[in-house]
């Protein structure tokens, strides 16, 4: 006869190993419900330890958990979920290129969950008074451990290992050369991608925890390194990669030539509003490029194209953005590179390229665009913006030797400590140009660095993930998943948001979101879950005193409903002889 029995290594399992790790959202019975009507849906198949979405995300935001609770209706506990990982999940849901939907395990079949706009949704739906009593409940567990740690840099990098920091219970001060926080999240991306109000209530949320802001000192100038490091029990270097790099060719210098983040800062900060002519060319094929093409746009542009040396599909900015950009009248002129810029009395006057062709790839995995003999063509311009990449401005450390990795940006361990004593170095300047979520986790990674230095003893352990974790199981792949599409996401008219720096991404309505939710196959395991106990009132199951559930096969008589609603696969069907059934 059949009885179910318990698989111990599959029930209440969190991804999360952190020791003494628990879920900072309660149980609850819809989220559970939700999890178990999806197993039930999609039929029996091996559940995953490590959902695929979590590993892809550089912070390992517990993605599954959060689109459950949106499933389930549970907004505030979605956004406790998301706020418990990151200090910025509003900023995150309007800027993430979400690496994580390309892992999700929805898109075998039709196409991924729209991960980052249900975040959005969720950040959205608390209102300020939550935000206020999350604060209050971090503040009231900040116990101060006496270690004071300075932080060099106010992006997302600097600000995330500040903000874990305080928590931890250290006194954090934070230096930047700008006036104001928010590193290039303030001065790189603009206000039709990322509202500043948004950006700047959660700026100011970090701020409130105790951190210290410090603007307008640039280290390595007002307040030499050395000294901080003195001042200090640590310093953590998070400058980013803020300069610009140059072309190398003739008429660079000409009026009518400026750097792509130049650029974007003068938009972004209004220090000096760029003034842009009537034709603008934007050379690169990254995120600083299409910002700068779509503000020049927005700044009176009235035709601006991009010119990028290899073709679409090594195009390194999120496909997404591009797709914008061309809706608003944006041109992409593929596979061609500048010669020189055509210049009349100092001023810019056009541009002369060359075709290419793509050739081997080169350092970078790409293949090399190669210029094509006698293909040379000129295009009129005014105003010619530089966005080829970015590299690291050493004034910070100047006087200091700094050991750089085989591809040239520096060299940490596996606590982000440089190879000089007490200081440690994270985001843009090991990982090279990155994006928003990429050094909010160089920022973790940090602090959790520092804590082990300063307080080997007393360190809480963090665990982080990588999607090569997640390839180590059996990908998850029920046998029944009706097709279902993804939302659409709404977008402002193209002809009406070049007009002005309006947010283009409108985000999704409560039924969109909740459909779209819905879409999630709970492809992972979760600890947070009763779902036996409290969907399905059997006598045979019960509660342990360390908190596992328990079969009592005297009672069990074999039904296997149990079996059919574990969202773990934790209640499996066996049969056994019926003498020892019955035993």
């Amino acid at each position: 006869m059949a009885l179910v029995r318990l698989d111990s290594t599959r029930c209440k399992v969190c991804w999360n190993g952190e020791p003494g790790f628990r879920c900072p959202v309660p149980r609850e019975l819809l989220y559970q419900s939700f999890r178990s009507l999806q197993k039930v849906r999609s039929g029996p198949a091996r559940k995953m330890l490590l959902p695929p979405c979590v590993a892809a995300c550089p912070a390992n935001i517990c993605v599954q958990g959060y689109i459950g609770l949106i499933a389930a209706g549970l907004d505030e506990e979605a956004y406790r979920l998301i706020r418990s990982r990151v200090p910025f999940p509003r900023t995150l849901g309007w800027v993430c290129p979400h690496p994580c939907e390309a892992a999700c395990i929805r898109g075998d079949y039709d196409q991924p969950i729209a991960i980052n706009a249900l975040k959005r949704f969720a950040a959205e739906r608390v209102t300020p008074e939550l935000r206020g009593r999350v604060l209050d409940e971090l503040r009231a567990e900040i116990a101060e451990n006496g270690h004071k740690v300075a932080v060099i840099g106010a992006g997302p990098a600097g600000l995330t290992a500040a903000h874990d920091l305080r928590l931890r219970g250290y006194s954090v001060t934070v230096f930047d050369r700008l006036a104001k926080p928010g590193g290039l999240m303030l001065s790189g991306i603009p206000e039709y991608r990322l509202p500043r109000a948004v950006l700047e209530e959660e700026l100011e949320e970090v701020l409130e925890l105790g951190v210290t802001f410090r603007g307008k000192i640039q280290v390595g100038e007002d307040v030499p390194l050395e000294e901080l490091l003195q001042r200090y029990e640590a310093v953590f270097l998070a400058v980013g990669a803020q300069r610009g790099l140059r072309l190398g060719i003739p008429g660079e210098e000409a009026e009518g030539v400026v750097e792509g983040l130049r650029f974007l800062r003068g938009v972004n900060l209004g220090w000096e509003r760029p003034h842009v002519g009537p034709r603008v060319v934007v050379i690169g094929g990254g995120d600083a490029a299409l910002d700068s093409a779509r503000s020049a746009l927005r700044l009176g542009g009235r035709k601006v194209a991009i010119l990028y040396r290899r073709s679409r599909a090594e195009l390194p900015a999120h496909h997404e953005q591009l797709e914008q950009a061309e809706a608003e009248g944006i041109e992409l002129l593929e596979l061609v590179s500048p010669v020189r810029f055509v210049t009349d009395d100092g001023r810019l006057r056009g541009i002369e390229l060359v075709r290419t062709e793509l050739g081997e790839p080169d350092a970078s995995g790409r293949r090399r665009p190669v210029p094509i003999p006698g293909s040379e063509f000129a295009l009129e311009a005014e105003t010619a913006i530089v966005a080829i990449g970015q590299e690291m401005d050493p004034r910070p450390w100047q006087g200091l030797s700094l050991a750089r990795a085989s591809h040239g940006w520096i060299e940490v361990d596996d606590r982000m400590m440089t190879s000089v004593e007490k200081l440690f170095a994270g985001g843009d300047l090991v990982s090279g140009p990155a994006t928003v979520i990429a050094a909010i986790a160089a920022g973790k990674r940090a602090a959790a660095g520092i804590d082990r230095y300063l307080r080997p003893k007393e360190a809480k352990k963090v665990c982080f993930y990588s999607p090569a974790d997640a390839e180590r199981e059996e990908r998850y792949h029920p046998p029944e998943v009706p097709e279902e599409r993804r939302v659409e996401l709404p977008q402002a008219p193209a002809g009406e948001r070049i007009a002005d720096f309006r947010p283009v991404e409108l985000g999704l309505d409560e039924p969109a979101a909740r459909a779209e939710a819905r879409r999630c196959l709970a492809c992972g395991l979760c600890a947070n879950c009763n779902a036996c106990l409290d969907t399905f009132a059997c006598p045979a199951l019960a509660l342990t005193d360390d908190g596992q559930i328990a079969v009592d096969e005297v009672l069990c008589n074999g039904c296997g409903v149990c079996a059919q609603l574990c969202p773990n696969d934790a209640l499996v069907e066996a049969e056994v002889e019926e003498e020892k059934a019955v035993a």
